[in-house]
């Protein structure tokens, strides 16, 4: 079974001085009304060579309806892309085209299992999230396993992150994600907004069966920290990344998260 999260772009769960507020409507419920028709071309993928991605939103009591789209943090779709061990990751926004789909080109880097998340909100709904498995013809890596929790990223050109969680990462109750980005080992105060905040993380647990996804709580702090709000759902072994907007460049960090 598939289970979502949407602490951030959603209606159904929405943060507000600092407390996440709950629409009357149940995520699982509003789940079941949408999903996302994919199509391809070529329609074998194969690694390192383009893609044309295709996404029609469909209401499935309703097969024939046109389903507009609202615009949330800058677009009309996420794309989350991750390879199946998670050790892969890219956001890719496709874009509406006059036949009602939404179309982007991309590279898979390598053969294998892919998972791609589509993230969206159809007009007048709660925000809905699509998982769509994708076989990419090539060679194919040796998957990577995760056991240790890593809360700390070293990226290049003297960037670090560091998540502070106040305590264990416990399932089922609400957390406070508080990462703390410097570069050179001096606090980076003056980031730039990326698609309407300060931060973006997406966190998927090891089985891909589950996906989160949060925004930084308030546009307005730039103080030392940027501060994610959400919950996990259950206890395991999730893979995080977090993309920061500073001196005019997308940064991706990755992490490794363990639950309680």
């Amino acid at each position: 079974m598939f289970a979502f999260a949407a602490c951030s772009r959603d209606n159904a769960s929405s943060i507000k001085d600092g407390k996440k507020e709950k629409s009357e409507m149940n995520n699982n419920e509003l789940q079941k009304n949408f999903t996302m028709k994919f199509s391809s071309v070529p329609k074998l993928i194969i690694a390192k060579q383009e893609a044309s991605l295709s996404f029609i939103p469909k209401n499935i009591k309703d097969s024939t309806a046109n389903i507009p789209l609202d615009v949330v943090h800058e677009k009309k779709i996420h794309l989350i892309v991750v390879s199946n061990d998670l050790s892969w990751f890219r956001q890719i926004h496709p874009e509406s085209k006059s036949d009602g789909s939404y179309n982007v080109t991309t590279k898979f880097p390598h053969g294998g299992d892919f998972v791609m998340f589509a993230d969206y909100t159809p007009t007048g709904f709660s925000n809905q999230v699509t998982r769509i498995p994708v076989n990419v013809s090539g060679n194919q890596l040796e998957a990577k396993k995760y056991s240790v929790q890593k809360l700390i990223w070293q990226g290049d050109d003297g960037y670090k992150a560091e998540i502070n969680t106040d305590g264990k990462l416990i399932s089922g109750k609400e957390t406070l994600l508080k990462v703390l980005i410097t570069k050179n080992e001096k606090p980076v105060t003056d980031l730039d907004v990326y698609l309407g905040a300060l931060g973006h993380f997406a966190i998927i647990s090891e089985d891909t069966k589950n996906y989160l996804y949060a925004h930084a709580m308030d546009l307005r702090i730039k103080g030392t920290e940027i501060i994610f709000h959400t919950e996990f759902e259950t206890a395991g072994i999730y893979r995080g990344f977090l993309q920061f907007n500073h001196a005019e460049k997308i940064h991706t960090a990755d992490f490794v998260l363990i639950l309680q």
